[in-house]
């Protein structure tokens, strides 16, 4: 029996604090006694009906030799995070190709007798067993298992299996996909506003850092022909809806971006955190929005505000996802440098930020730069949200919002929109109704 990987390949190796030393080498972390702190990374590939992807091993690896797993993943390799090894890993083994932001951490820790750190994810892949590519060998063949057949397998031929996917595990995913829903290809979170709130608590708290998006049916349109928006979108961590029509069609409850950028507000005041407003274009009109949010909310710390810069998007049809995330530093043609601004915001000290450059300029500069402002726990894309709390632009009556019919009140005052309502109603639907027919 032998071993594809390369006994002198290098590993990431830590102290006992989590801190990271020197590497060294396969042989080196696996020599008994064991010295050195190591880095393991999984990965579940779940589908939408909540199935598990299990794969078999190879019969001439020298551990677990032709027995049934239900993740992929692996050592951590020198100078890769976890997340960048996941994404090796499912490449090397599987031939997919994901984008590590749609990572989903299921759990955590740390394995005293092995002596490794551990992190273990889930990925939403809805292909078939025939797309996968067995490249290094390692895994022969893999098939779809619901989370009861995976459990009646095993206990049926317990040594035909070498790592499993603890109930525990399961119900995290489980949950994980319950608060997610698809519409032509495009996540949705089915959440209240209520448990929405919740999760920003939640995500104030954590050491990482979230995405929060607004998508409506305009957005969703947009998207069919944008490979890379609809990436980016589906990276978000709280994919809020906002749009009529996606709640006529996904049943998921409407909560509308500009009332939820408020609610964060308050919620955010309630903390003693800063915020950070970038956008709208209007220096007048981010001023005036950031006049009217200390006006509501008198605790609110404005930690900065910046009207943006000036942005030509570029649009990439369909490509492979090696391809768009090759090129996706050129998603944008930028009059200003994006350092100035992430600079700014870095120094604001702001833990959230609202970004007002329209929907998919917004989503795409928060996808490409929010790794480099480590302070912001939170950002969020807000659309025309600044125009509206400015008083730049009137809301419609309420009774109109609430009845979902705030489209018609803007069109009567901004007839120029017709292109883009034409897109969210009678385009939409139409895409919808082909996808179900199909």
């Amino acid at each position: 029996m032998n071993n594809p990987e390369n006994p002198q390949e290098l590993l990431e190796c830590f102290d006992e604090q989590g801190v990271i030393i020197e590497p060294h080498t396969r042989t080196e972390v696996h020599a008994k006694p064991l010295q050195y702190w190591h880095g393991v990374v999984n990965v579940w590939l779940v589908n939408s009906a909540g199935e598990l992807l299990c794969s078999k091993r190879a019969e001439n690896l020298s551990g677990n030799p032709g027995k049934w797993q239900t993740y992929f993943g692996g050592h951590i390799k020198a100078g890769k995070s976890f997340k960048e090894n996941a994404v090796l890993e499912l490449n090397e083994e599987a031939g997919v190709e994901i984008d590590q932001n749609n990572l989903f951490l299921i759990a955590k820790g740390t394995n005293d007798a092995d002596k490794h750190y551990f992190e273990s994810y889930a990925y939403l892949f809805n292909g078939s067993v025939n797309d996968l590519k067995f490249n290094d060998g390692e895994v022969t063949e893999a098939r779809w298992y619901t989370m009861g057949n995976y459990w009646a397998e095993r206990n049926k031929n317990l040594e035909n299996w070498c790592n499993g996917c603890k109930p525990e595990n399961q119900e995290l995913i489980k949950n994980w996909l319950a608060l997610s829903t698809q519409i032509l290809g495009i996540n949705v979170s089915n959440i209240s506003k209520k448990s929405a709130l919740e999760k920003v608590v939640e995500f104030l708290k954590s050491d990482n850092q979230y995405k929060i998006f607004t998508p409506n049916p305009e957005m969703v349109v947009k998207a069919q022909k944008d490979e890379y928006f609809k990436q980016v979108l589906n990276s978000g961590d709280l994919n809020l809806c906002d749009g009529m029509g996606l709640q006529i069609f996904t049943g998921i409850k409407r909560i509308p971006g500009v009332d939820f950028m408020l609610e964060v507000c308050k919620l955010v005041a309630e903390q003693g955190r800063g915020v950070y407003l970038l956008g709208s274009g209007n220096d007048k009109v981010v001023q005036g929005a950031c006049q009217e949010l200390s006006k509501k909310f008198p605790n609110l710390k404005i930690s900065g505000y910046n009207k943006g810069p000036v942005l030509q998007e570029v649009c990439h049809s369909e490509q492979s996802e090696e391809s768009l995330l090759s090129e996706r530093k050129g998603s944008f043609t930028s009059v200003q440098d994006d350092s100035v601004i992430v600079n700014e915001i870095n120094q604001s000290g702001a833990a959230v930020l609202f970004v007002a450059f329209g929907m998919g300029k917004q989503e795409k500069w928060i996808y490409e730069n929010l790794s480099k402002m480590p302070n912001v726990k939170v950002a969020m894309g807000v659309g025309g949200a600044f125009d509206f709390i400015s008083g730049k632009i009137n809301r419609a009556p309420l009774f109109l919002r609430k009845s979902g019919l705030e489209w018609v009140y803007r069109l009567i005052r901004e007839p120029k929109r017709i292109g883009r309502i034409f897109n969210a109603t009678i385009k939409f639907c139409y895409l919808v109704f082909k996808r179900k027919i199909l």
